[in-house]
This record gives structure tokens, C-alpha cells and sequence, in this order.
């Protein structure tokens, strides 16, 4: 009985990979930035900056938040933009970090005209905003404390906040 159920095990394993031949792999890329406020350096807030991306150019498409806490406050905020090509700009963790989604894509060349293409989308919504927003590189982050308010209401992300340190105990 072990050895036949073994064999069904790997018989199942096996199937899953192609009998000839595999096709070319597709790549895509999720990368963070840290948005704030070019007049004092706090959090920039990504939901106005996305909902900015919508009022200027109006093909994109909107996602709103769900979570039980705005459902609650009967209100919604903007957390994803989507465009026809595949591309997305997400609040991610909280309201001060937009991630740029891009692909699938064919090669590495594609991958970085999608993601250079989709950065400059973003950075030209920062400048339409007031006060203007900057979009930080890797390691850069604003000076506001990180609280609930910040948070985007998805409740791994609200145990980030429960179960990490706070500054006052560094």
C-alpha cells in the first residue's frame, strides 16, 4: 500500500512539469518607494498621489480599499492603479510607500522600459500635488513615526504594528 501510494505521489509530482520542450519564462518586478513631502519630509500620502494618477489620465483604473475598519467609517480609500498594460501602482503597507508592479515581461530589457516607464508616470503625479511629493530611492525613509493611521487596513499589516518595536523603546 506504501509503495503504491509513493508512486501516485510522484506520478503527480511529475505531471506537473512540460514533456517537451519549455517555452521562454516571463519576468516581473515589485519595487517599493518611500513617498514625502517636499515642505517638511513627512509621509507623502499615496492615496492622494495615486488619485492624482487617475485625474490625469483617466484610462487608469481604480481599486479601493475593503477592509473592515473603512467599511465600518463608511469610507474608502484609493490603494491601486492599474493600467491596460499590466502595470500597477499599490499603497503598500501604509499610506506613506507606493510599490510600482510591472510585467510579466519577456526579458530584461522590456521588464526595465515597463518600470522606468511606470516610475515616471509616478514622479510626474508627485509634482502635480500640493505640496509637491518626492519619491526616495532604496534606504530612504520619511520622518514621520510609524502609527495606525499609516497603515493600510489588511490585518498583516495591522499585526506589523502590535508585534514590532515601537521608537520610544530603542
Amino acid at each position: 500500500a506504501r509503495a503504491q501510494w509513493v508512486k501516485e505521489v510522484a506520478s503527480r509530482y511529475a505531471s506537473c512539469f512540460s514533456k517537451g520542450k519549455v517555452a521562454w519564462h516571463t519576468i516581473g518586478r515589485e519595487a517599493e518607494y518611500p513617498v514625502v513631502r517636499s515642505d517638511n519630509g513627512e509621509f507623502g500620502d499615496v492615496h492622494w498621489l495615486l488619485r492624482t494618477m487617475v485625474m490625469q489620465d483617466s484610462s487608469l483604473s481604480p481599486v479601493f480599499e475593503q477592509g473592515p475598519r473603512f467599511k465600518e467609517m463608511g469610507n474608502q480609500r484609493l490603494v491601486m492603479v492599474k493600467d491596460k498594460d499590466g502595470s500597477a501602482w499599490t499603497a503598500e503597507v501604509g499610506a506613506g510607500t507606493v510599490e510600482i508592479i510591472v510585467g510579466p515581461c519577456h526579458d530584461l530589457y522590456e521588464l526595465n522600459h515597463k518600470h522606468q516607464s511606470a516610475l515616471e508616470r509616478l514622479k510626474e503625479a508627485a509634482k502635480a500635488t500640493a505640496p509637491k511629493l518626492w519619491v526616495l530611492g532604496l534606504g530612504m525613509q520619511p520622518f514621520s513615526p510609524p502609527t495606525s493611521e499609516l497603515l493600510i487596513d489588511r490585518q498583516r499589516y495591522t499585526c506589523l504594528l502590535y508585534t514590532s518595536p515601537s521608537p520610544r523603546d530603542s
